[in-house]
């Protein structure tokens, strides 16, 4: 009997340790993580809604932490969406066991969206009536980017981020009947320090460009 007992555990375990082994190497598909994942976004606000494809965890032993990543989902708030290529949520083992405050940070990289609509979606969660003004004035252009924020492991509030990415084709109108067209950029802002690098444009049928500018706010 006893001996049929240290076989059952001895199997249990090495099957356990099979399956943490399998999850730490080649993760998990699952869909039972979908509504954390959009419930952590409407907790930012609740018109955002994400539409999930595919959904995979990840184990990571030594970090005590899970890595939940989603593919080509699509990110909505009032009828307006953004193509997102690819998130990654590191969360916390114990605490999200414990249903606490477990994200430790996010990273989040688009594919090509129309300005516009991102620019309507920040407005529409967060209106400012000067940037609303300077936002109306792009009439078109692609913006691609990748963010990633770290969370405080208490309160969960963000301590620390960067956001980085491109612009292709823009266009921006000017008091009266001028514009700047074709406008071409990379950003990188990291916390309160944004460069912009590899700027160029047209305005008046002339091309101009710029190696590298730096706004601190």
């Amino acid at each position: 009997m006893r001996k049929t007992i240290l076989i059952a555990i001895s199997a249990t375990l090495t099957i356990l340790l099979f399956f943490l082994i399998y999850l730490s190497i080649y993760g998990l598909k699952t869909d039972n993580f979908n509504s954390f994942i959009n419930s952590k976004f409407k907790e930012y606000d609740d018109r955002l809604n994400l539409k999930l494809d595919s959904v995979f965890i990840k184990l990571n032993i030594i970090q005590g932490s899970i890595n939940i990543n989603t593919k080509n989902s699509i990110l909505i708030a009032e009828n307006t969406e953004i193509k997102i290529l690819d998130t990654d949520i590191n969360l916390n083992i114990l605490k999200f066991i414990r249903n606490e405050n477990s994200i430790k940070n996010i990273k989040i990289v688009t594919s090509e969206n129309s300005i516009k609509n991102v620019t309507s979606i920040i407005n529409s969660i967060n209106y400012d009536l000067s940037r609303y003004i300077l936002y109306s004035q792009i009439k078109k252009g692609l913006i691609k980017f990748k963010l990633e924020a770290e969370f405080d492991n208490i309160e969960q509030k963000l301590y620390s981020y960067s956001l980085s990415g491109s612009v292709e084709g823009a266009k921006f109108n000017l008091l009266g009947n001028d514009s700047i067209d074709e406008i071409n950029l990379d950003f990188n802002t990291k916390d309160n320090i944004t460069k912009i690098s590899n700027l160029n444009f047209r305005y008046k049928n002339l091309n101009l460009l710029t190696e590298s500018i730096k706004i601190e706010n």
